[in-house]
C-alpha cells in the first residue's frame, strides 16, 4: 500500500505539471499560427526537397540552393516577410533581381539578442508572382522550411518563441539559485550537481535556440561551429546522468560504483566532439544521439530502481523521463523533416525537461530531512567529542594543579588549597555556574568548612543555608540536581538548581561539591559523571598529601613535648638567620634549661619528669606569638626562636616565660612539683658571622644564668667576649 500511494502521487504530479504545460504550448502554436496556413503559398524547388523544406545532415554537405516562387496579393495590405524558423544554419542568404539583403547567421544577432527566425522583409511594392533564390549552409542535421508571411503573424510566432524561450531560461536558471541555496544551508553535494545540472541544460538550451550569442562572442561560436553544439549536448547529458545518479543511490562513492565513471565518458567524448575536424560534423552528430539516447535509458534504469525502493518522486520522474525522450525524438525527426515544424517538436522536448527537472529538484529536496538529519547527528558527535576531550582537559589540568599545589603543602592548607581547585575545575567543565565546597569533619579538621568561594556568595549562602539537605544528598553518594533556595537575608528565595557531587569520606564527616546554576544550564549525565570523577580525584590527592603533611610533621616533632625537635629547630634557625643577614630585621634566640631537673627524675621516676616536660612545652606555646618557634634541643634544654624581636623585647618575653614556667602548679600522684628554668638570650649582631655564633653567645648566656642562681635571666650581650 505505500508503495501504490508513492506511485499515485508521482503520477498525480507528473500530470499536474504535464498537462498544463502542453495546453500552454498547443494555445501558443494555434496563436502564433493565425489558426491558419500561410496567407501566400510558396513553391519551392531545389535538390532533396521534400514538401516545402529543404532536409540536410551536416556542414560536410555543403550549401544548399533553392529557388521559392510565390505570388503576392494585389493592393495595400501588410508587409511580407521571407521567414525560416531558427535552424542553426551557418549562413542563410536570399536574393533576387535588384534585392539582395545582407545574409543572417545562427551565431550572429546584430539586432537582436533572442531572436526566434530568419526574416527577410521583402520589398514594399512587390506584388504579384516573384522569385527569389536562397542558399543555406547548415550546422547540424536541420529540414528548414521557407515561409512567406505577414509580418503580423512574424510578430507573433517571435513573441511566442521568446516567451517559451524566456520561460525555460528562467525555470533553469530559478532551479540553479535554489540547488546552490540549498547546498549552502545543508552541505549535500547532490545539490552541487543538480546546480551544475540545470545550468549546462540551460547552456544547451541557449545554443540550440541560438541565443548563446548574447553571452558568447562570435568568433567563438563560429570557431567551435557544430563541434560546440554536439559537445554541450554531451556535458549536459553527463551531468545529468551523474545527477540522477546521485538522487537514486544515496550513498557515496562505495554506492556508485562504477556509474562514476559514465559522466566522464561524456566528458572525454565532448572534447573529441569539440577538437574534431568540421568534415567529421556527421560522425559526430550520430555520436552525440546515441550518447542522449543512452544517458536517457540509464536515468531511466537508475529511477526505476528508486522506484522499485519507494525513493520520493521516482514514479512522476519516470513518467517524465518517458516525457522527455518521446519528444527528443519528435524534435529530432522534426529536424529530419518527418514531422512539422510547430511549438510541439521545436521546444517540446526543452518543456519536458524543465518538467523533468523540476520533479527532480522535489526529490532531491525530500533527502533535506535526511541530510539534515546526518548532519545534525555528525555535528552532535562532534561537539560530544569536543566536550569528552575538554572534560579531559580539565581533569589533566587539574591533576598537575593538584600535584604542584600540593606536593609541600602544610597539613592546615591541604583542604583550602585542594577544594579551591576543585571548584574552579568544576566551573570550568560545566562552562556555567558557580562552585563551592562545603565539608564537615574532614581531613582531620572536626569543624563545618566551606572552600573554594567567599561566604557571602550566593552559592556560599545557598550551601550553608541548606547544609543539611545537602549533607543528605552527600551520604546518599550519587551526584544528584537540586533546588535550593538562598536562605540569606535578603535573598531572591526563589531559589535556583544546584548540582551536588559526594565527596568521599572517612566515618563521622561528609563533603560535597555544591554547584549553583544560572538558567539555561543543565548538566547531562556525562558532565554529572565528569564532575564525580574530578571530585574523586581532588579527594584523593587531598588525601594523600594530608598524609604526607602528618608524616612530615611526625618527623619535624619531638615525640614527648609536641614541639620541634632539634633537626627541625636547627633547620629553621638556619633559614631564620639567612634571611635576616644583611637586613634590619632584628632576630633573638633564647636557651631554656629547667632547673635541678635530675633530682625530679631520681626522686619521682622518668615518667614524672616526662609530664613535667609536657607541661612545661605546653606552657612556652601559651605565651608565644605567631611566628615564634619553640622546639626541644635536647633533655631538658629548649631553644626559643625570636624572629623580629630584639634584645630588649626578647629579655621582656623571657622573664615572662620564666614567671609562668616557676608558677605552674604540676600535679603528680598527689604532690605538687615545683619547676624553674634558667634562660640565656642573645640577639643578632652584624658581627655575627653564622648561626653557630648567635647560638654560643646565647648558650653562654645560659650557663651564666646556672652561675648566678638559677630561675633567672641573663642576655649574652653583657657577656660579649
Amino acid at each position: 500500500m505505500p508503495g501504490l500511494r508513492h506511485a499515485l502521487r508521482g503520477v498525480g504530479l507528473a500530470l499536474l505539471l504535464a498537462l498544463p504545460a502542453a495546453a500552454l504550448a498547443w494555445l501558443a502554436d494555434v496563436g502564433a499560427e493565425g489558426g491558419t496556413d500561410d496567407a501566400v503559398r510558396v513553391q519551392v524547388s531545389a535538390a532533396g526537397a521534400v514538401d516545402g523544406r529543404l532536409p540536410f545532415r551536416s556542414t560536410g554537405e555543403g550549401a544548399i540552393t533553392a529557388r521559392v516562387a510565390f505570388t503576392l496579393p494585389e493592393g495595400e495590405g501588410d508587409r511580407w516577410v521571407l521567414w525560416l524558423s531558427r535552424d542553426a544554419l551557418d549562413e542563410v542568404r536570399a536574393w533576387a533581381p535588384g534585392w539582395a539583403p545582407p545574409a543572417q547567421h545562427f551565431h550572429a544577432a546584430p539586432d537582436d539578442a533572442f531572436p526566434a527566425g530568419y526574416a527577410f522583409p521583402l520589398p514594399a511594392e512587390w506584388r504579384g508572382a516573384h522569385v527569389v533564390q536562397l542558399s543555406l549552409a547548415g550546422g547540424v542535421r536541420a529540414a528548414p522550411r521557407p515561409r512567406i508571411i505577414s509580418d503580423r503573424t512574424m510578430l507573433r510566432i517571435v513573441a511566442r518563441d521568446r516567451a517559451i524561450a524566456s520561460a525555460i531560461y528562467a525555470a533553469m536558471l530559478t532551479l540553479a539559485i535554489a540547488a546552490l541555496a540549498l547546498y549552502a544551508a545543508v552541505r549535500d553535494r547532490a545539490f552541487l550537481w543538480f546546480a551544475l545540472y540545470a545550468c549546462t541544460g540551460l547552456l544547451l538550451a541557449a545554443a540550440m535556440n541560438g541565443h548563446l550569442v548574447a553571452v558568447l562572442p562570435r568568433s567563438l561560436l563560429a570557431a567551435a561551429g557544430a563541434g560546440g553544439f554536439w559537445a554541450t549536448m554531451l556535458v549536459f547529458a553527463g551531468v545529468g546522468v551523474r545527477t540522477v545518479l546521485r538522487y537514486a543511490v544515496a550513498g557515496e562513492s562505495e554506492a556508485l560504483g562504477a556509474w562514476r565513471l559514465l559522466p566522464w565518458a561524456y566528458v572525454a567524448a565532448a572534447v573529441v566532439a569539440l577538437l574534431a575536424p568540421h568534415a567529421w560534423a556527421a560522425w559526430i552528430g550520430w555520436l552525440a544521439n546515441l550518447g542522449w539516447i543512452a544517458a536517457v535509458s540509464a536515468s531511466f534504469v537508475l529511477v526505476y530502481a528508486a522506484a522499485r525502493r519507494g525513493v520520493s518522486m521516482a514514479v512522476a520522474m519516470l513518467l517524465l523521463l518517458g516525457l522527455v525522450g518521446f519528444a527528443g525524438g519528435a524534435h529530432e525527426l522534426m529536424q529530419s523533416g518527418r514531422l512539422p515544424d510547430n511549438a510541439w517538436t521545436r521546444y517540446g522536448y526543452q518543456c519536458a525537461l524543465v518538467l523533468f527537472s523540476v520533479v527532480l529538484y522535489v526529490g532531491l529536496c525530500s533527502r533535506v530531512g535526511a541530510v539534515r538529519q546526518r548532519l545534525d547527528d555528525e555535528a552532535q558527535a562532534r561537539r560530544a567529542s569536543e566536550q569528552r576531550l575538554r572534560r579531559e582537559q580539565v581533569r589533566g589540568d587539574l591533576a598537575s594543579q593538584l600535584q604542584a599545589a600540593l606536593r609541600d603543602t602544610d597539613d592546615g592548607a591541604v583542604a583550602s588549597t585542594a577544594f579551591g581547585l576543585l571548584a574552579d575545575a568544576a566551573q570550568r567543565l560545566l562552562g556555567c555556574g558557580s562552585a563551592a565546597v562545603l565539608v564537615e569533619a574532614y581531613l582531620g579538621d572536626p569543624g563545618l568548612r566551606l572552600h573554594g568561594t567567599d561566604p557571602a556568595s550566593a552559592v556560599g549562602r545557598s550551601a550553608m543555608a541548606e547544609r543539611g539537605g545537602i549533607r543528605e544528598a552527600a551520604l546518599a553518594g550519587t551526584p544528584v540536581v537540586l533546588r535550593l533556595g538562598d536562605g540569606a537575608r535578603g535573598g531572591d528565595g526563589a531559589g535556583a538548581d544546584h548540582v551536588v557531587v559526594p565527596l568521599a569520606a572517612r566515618a563521622g564527616g561528609w563533603g560535597a561539591l555544591v554547584v549553583r546554576l544560572p538558567l539555561q544550564c543543565v548538566p547531562d549525565q556525562a558532565e554529572l559523571a565528569a564532575l564525580d570523577g574530578i571530585a574523586r580525584l581532588v579527594v584523593l590527592h587531598a588525601q594523600e598529601a594530608h598524609a604526607a603533611a602528618q608524616l612530615r610533621r611526625t618527623a619535624e616533632l619531638d615525640s614527648l613535648t609536641c614541639t620541634l625537635n632539634r633537626h627541625s629547630l636547627d633547620r629553621v634557625a638556619a633559614d631564620a638567620f639567612a634571611a635576616r643577614q644583611g637586613t634590619a630585621s632584628p632576630l633573638s634566640v633564647l636557651f631554656i634549661d629547667l632547673d635541678w631537673f635530675k633530682p625530679i627524675n631520681d626522686t619521682h621516676g622518668h615518667a614524672c619528669g616526662d609530664h613535667c616536660l609536657r607541661a612545661v612545652a605546653q606552657a612556652l606555646c601559651g605565651q608565644l606569638r605567631p611566628g615564634d618557634v619553640v622546639g626541644r634541643y635536647g633533655g631538658e634544654e629548649f631553644l626559643v626562636l625570636l624572629p623580629g624581636s630584639d634584645a630588649a623585647a626578647a629579655r621582656v618575653l623571657a622573664e615572662r616565660l620564666r614567671r609562668t614556667i616557676e608558677g605552674l602548679g604540676i600535679e603528680w600522684e598527689g604532690r605538687r612539683i615545683r619547676v624553674t628554668a634558667s634562660f640565656g638570650l642573645a640577639g643578632m649582631r652584624e658581627q655575627d658571622t653564622g648561626l653557630a655564633s648567635l647560638l654560643s653567645r646565647a648558650d653562654k648566656a645560659l650557663y651564666q644564668a646556672k652561675r648566678e642562681g638559677r630561675n633567672c635571666v641573663r642576655a649574652a650581650s653583657a657577656y660579649a667576649e
